[in-house]
């Protein structure tokens, strides 16, 4: 298959083209994708935000770093959990099912344009919740070919690992503001 009948057969196919894309040549493919939709995605923000000129080419580079870490970083631990919780997938496989399952999001350019020429930031919203949910179901499905498990076993591992972030990140703010309580109370 190539590239754009690996992303029709996301869109519109998956249970089709989940299991084909479960090897290891699809990896360059997916670093272009994650790479174009943080490009995409920075414009989106700019046009947001009301950025406009060379303020723009700033955040590119800055949301294809957070893009490419977050996409790493979700891909471990992901495999992580499904791991155990009795799956058997490589990393690589998690991160080409996360790139390609991110594929919807290309939709969010259009649907804010449409929300704003209709002046309608309520469908806009309505468009993001259709699309992240779409997100989540294909992220889901991927994850039960990826790493040979159940639907079931592949929400407890997505679920699984985003709470296993949050403990992380409460736990890096806590440690973060006690060394910030010991600093201060030994330097007075």
């Amino acid at each position: 298959m190539n590239a754009f009948d690996n992303i029709y057969g996301i869109l519109f196919k998956p249970d089709v083209t989940f299991p084909e894309l479960v090897n290891r040549q699809y990896l360059s493919s997916s670093f272009l994708i994650v790479l174009f939709l943080a490009v995409l995605n920075s414009f989106r923000d700019a046009s947001s935000l009301g950025i406009s000129g060379w303020s723009v080419l700033l955040l590119i580079p800055l949301n294809i770093g957070i893009a490419l870490f977050l996409w790493a970083v979700s891909g471990m631990l992901i495999t992580l959990v499904a791991d155990l919780l009795g799956g058997a997938g490589k990393i690589t496989d998690t991160m080409i099912i996360l790139a390609f399952s991110a594929i919807p999001f290309i939709f969010t350019g259009p649907a804010a344009l449409l929300a704003k020429a209709l002046a309608q930031n309520q469908l806009y919203l309505f468009f993001q919740v259709i699309i992240y949910l779409w997100v989540i179901f294909l992220v889901l499905n991927g994850l039960k070919y990826s790493h040979k498990i159940q639907f079931g076993q592949s929400v407890m591992s997505l679920f699984g690992s985003v709470f296993f972030l949050i403990v992380l990140l409460i736990g890096g703010l806590i440690m973060f503001i006690l060394a910030g309580i010991l600093l201060a109370m030994g330097i007075s």
